[in-house]
């Protein structure tokens, strides 16, 4: 495996709330995630295409909320990984919403992408 030419970023989840979360990248994987950053501000989401250290891509997701989505922000499921197993449990979702199909997955927030379909 070689990492020069290639946008490689790892992102390493929280296990829980109050742990930390980390980033591991190249520079071209942080360049394209700062590009992807900038877009998203600009347009209100972006996308972009990185690759892990096994080398099987996949597709970063951002959206930027405005200061009035906290309904919807809070209806999203937590990100933490201490939850997933065979099913998502959901333990740290501690939302009190309206919506009582609440929490939901992130991708939600991206209507027109087709993994959405």
């Amino acid at each position: 495996m070689r990492l020069e030419g290639t946008k490689h970023l790892q992102l390493y989840a929280q296990k829980a709330h109050h742990y930390e979360a980390f980033i591991v990248a190249n520079k071209e994987g942080i360049q394209e995630l700062i590009e992807a950053l900038n877009k998203a501000l600009l347009e209100g989401e972006s996308k972009a295409d990185l690759y892990p250290s096994d080398g099987e891509g996949y597709k970063l997701y951002i959206k930027l909320l405005n200061n009035n989505d906290v309904d919807l922000f809070e209806s999203l499921e937590m990100p933490y990984t201490d939850q997933f197993g065979l099913k998502n449990t959901h333990i740290y979702y501690e939302h009190q919403h309206k919506d009582k199909n609440a929490p939901y997955h992130p991708i939600i927030l991206f209507k027109d992408d087709d993994s959405n379909k």
